[in-house]
Order: structure tokens, then sequence, then C-alpha cells
């Protein structure tokens, strides 16, 4: 009988590991109210932790056939946490996020809101108060933040288009405070993006907020800011237009307060609309190198013995064409 021996040396050990994934707890409404501590409302019947960094997805498609709570309401005590929070409403259910309890609730991650149409829209209903460390919206979403509440929204409030047609609109007179507003469309879409501040006390924490609006160069779609009421202090605003007046980025200020933002650029095709005064801490700026690589077209639009006062007003582009079109009221220097 032949014997075959075989020695194996291990001179080192190799360990592979992967990253953990976080737990997902997805919200079904199975239970007789919207409670957030009602098992039955969750997938599997488990609620979800009170703190960590796990998942929670609150998605209309996720719902149980019947009469599902559509409202899934924090309302603990004690402080809460999570990951990341994704609220998804579809054309049969608008999904709500509602913070009522007076425990302090954070997401160290993202939060995005997905709205399906103008009838289903996504709603965050904030009662008291919540820390976010960013803001994603898609489609139809509302921000309802109630009196003397803050969402402390330390990051960037982004519009994104990628669906079709996206619009934001705060309401409730609480301050929602994101360090930059980030209004984007995308070139692939026939629709536009729009920020509508109703009531909105925003950037009142922040130390270098901005707002940026992305106009679009291939399609006709617009990225606009509509002040409808309330309080927005932009801090830099930013106003990267497309190479088409069907293609611009639009401050619209209907009523309110726009607090003296702290500069105001103006790329591409630009229009500001608005229909009382207001005055530019810095510099309002037309087409000066930094913008895009294609001519600048500016229209500001004020109402009649109204007037845009700044610091400086400083048009010109050494490689681009730029226009600046005043149609009614005045464009003044300090």
């Amino acid at each position: 009988m032949r014997y075959v021996f075989c020695a194996l040396a291990l001179v080192g050990a190799v360990v592979i590991t992967s990253p953990a994934l976080a737990q997902v707890y997805g919200w079904d409404g199975g239970g007789a109210n919207s409670s957030w501590s009602t098992d039955a409302n969750w997938r599997d019947d488990t609620e979800p932790p009170a703190t960590g960094t796990h998942d929670v997805n609150i998605k209309a498609s996720n719902l149980v056939v019947g009469s599902p709570q559509q409202v899934a309401n924090w309302d603990y005590s004690v402080t809460g946490s999570c990951g990341t929070i994704e609220v998804v409403s579809n054309g049969t259910y608008a999904m709500t996020w509602q913070k009522s309890g007076s425990g302090t609730f954070s997401v160290s991650s993202t939060a995005t809101f997905t709205g399906a149409d103008s009838t289903h829209k996504t709603t965050l209903d904030a009662d008291a108060a919540l820390s976010l460390p960013g803001v994603k919206v898609e489609s139809y979403v509302v921000l309802d933040v109630a009196s003397s509440v803050t969402v402390d929204a330390h990051g960037v409030l982004a519009l994104d288009a990628l669906a079709g047609y996206t619009e934001c609109e705060k309401i409730g007179s609480g301050s929602f405070t994101p360090d930059t507003i980030d209004i984007d469309v995308c070139d692939a879409s026939g629709d536009h993006s729009k920020l509508i501040v109703t009531a909105w006390t925003l950037n009142t924490v922040a130390v270098d907020p901005s707002t940026t609006l992305h106009g679009s160069t291939s399609v006709d779609i617009e990225a606009t800011l509509r002040v409808a009421g309330g309080t927005c202090d932009p801090g830099d605003l930013i106003m990267f237009g497309g190479n088409s007046t069907s293609r611009e980025a639009v401050l619209e200020f209907a009523s309110g307060t726009l607090t003296s933002p702290d500069t105001v650029s103006m790329y591409g095709f630009s229009r500001i609309d608005a229909d009382d005064s207001f005055t530019v801490a810095g510099d309002f700026t037309v087409g000066v190198a930094g913008g895009d690589t294609f001519a600048t077209d500016v229209t500001v639009d004020i109402a009649s013995n109204e007037v845009i006062t700044a610091a400086r007003v400083v048009i010109g582009d050494d490689n681009y064409a730029c226009t600046l079109r005043l149609t009614t009221g005045a464009l003044q220097t300090n």
C-alpha cells in the first residue's frame, strides 16, 4: 500500500472581512394607530431600536393591504437616532414622517423624501426638534415645521429633478436651517426644480450658507427659488442659468422678507422677478469669469418704485457676451 503525505504550512493568517450591513426596518402601517412604538406598524412586527445606526424605510410600496397607517409618528420622549431614513409615496398613498415626541431625534447619514405627484406628496411633519445632516428631495415634498420648532439640517438641502419635476414647499412658521441649498435640474428631464418658501427662517445658524440654482443647457427646464412669505436668508445666492430664456435660473420674490443676501452672482440666462425691494450686503455680479461657457443674459424685473441695492454692481466677462436687462424698478449701489 502506498501512502501519500501532504504537509500544509500556515505561514500567516489572512482574514477577509466585509463591512457590516445596517439593519433595515420597514414601516408597513399594519397597526391600529400611527405610533412608532406600535410593533404591528413594522415588518415582522418589530419596531426599530430607539437609538442606533440602523436604516428606516417608510415607503408606500411596503404598506399592508387594506387601510394602512400612512403617518409614521415618532412619539417618544426619549432620545432617538438612526443611520438613514427614506420616506416615499406612490400613486395610491401619500406618506408622512411625523416627529411629535419631545425627545431629540437625529439622523446620522441622510434623509430622503420622495413624493409621487401633486396629490400624493411626501411630508415631513416636524412638531418637535429634529437633527438632519442633509436632506434630499425628489418630486413633490412638503416640509411642515411647527411654530417655535427648529429642524437643524446641518448640511445640504438638495432638490434633484432626476425623476422629473421636483417641488419642495416649506410651510409652518418654524425654522429649517440647512447650511446650503442646491436647486438642481437634470438635463435628461423635461421638467424643473422649484423650492417654494412660504414661511421660513432660513440659514439662521449657518456659518457660511449658500444657495445655488442650476439651470439646464439642453432642455427647456428651470431652477426656481420662490419666496412667498416668511423670512428667507439665502446667504450667497449663486444662479447658474442655462443657455436660453426657457432654461433659466430664477429668483421669484413675491412677498415676505428676503434678508440681505451676502452676494448675488448670475451667470448664463438668469432672471430675478421681485415685487419688493431688497438689499445685497456685498457684490451683485453679472457674468464675471467663473460662470458657464456661454453668454450671460440676465433680466432683472423689479416692481416700479422698488430697488435692489448692493455694495457694488460688477458686470462683464472677458470671454463671453454679457447682457443685463433692467425692465422696471432700479438697481443701485450704496
